[in-house]
């Protein structure tokens, strides 16, 4: 009887383990999925001191570029994303062989970071330029709002 209780007691602990670990890691893809979803802004190098762009993370999956200049603002799909594990994949919609491609380094509540890398040089994920965004608390307007 007492090996069976104590069995019972492991068996109960397994579980609660278990369960814990599936609700940190639901938590934890909340939290990155939250922190992502909405319109970002790249900061600006000085040669485009007339124009903003960034990127807007839809909650349905969708990654759409942005950009204002003068009075004007567009937006062109991008592609989409989805989260695997800790990680934020982004597959452009059109892939041809000499793209660059884009790919989400990091994400905070106010910050992303995304690496451009390929394109017709070849350059290496890991020799990528990252790009810094900030995040817009609502969408952002033309460069004259």
């Amino acid at each position: 009887m007492r090996k069976r209780i104590q069995k019972l007691a492991a068996g109960m602990l397994v579980l609660m383990a278990a369960s814990m670990l599936m609700v940190s890691c639901s938590s934890d893809e909340d939290d990155l999925r939250h922190h992502l979803v909405g319109y970002w802004e790249g900061e600006s190098p000085a040669d485009f001191a007339n124009m903003r762009g960034g990127y807007y993370f839809s909650p349905d999956g969708e990654v759409i570029g942005w950009v204002a200049s003068g009075d004007s603002r567009w937006e062109t799909p991008q592609g989409r994303w989805s989260i695997s594990g800790d990680r934020v994949e982004m597959e452009p919609y059109d892939v041809h062989p000499d793209q660059m491609y884009s790919s989400v380094v990091s994400v905070s509540e106010k910050r992303l970071v995304v690496r451009e890398f390929g394109g017709l040089a070849g350059i290496p994920y890991e020799k990528g330029t990252d790009y810094i965004y900030h995040k817009l608390k609502k969408a952002p307007g033309t460069l004259v709002d």
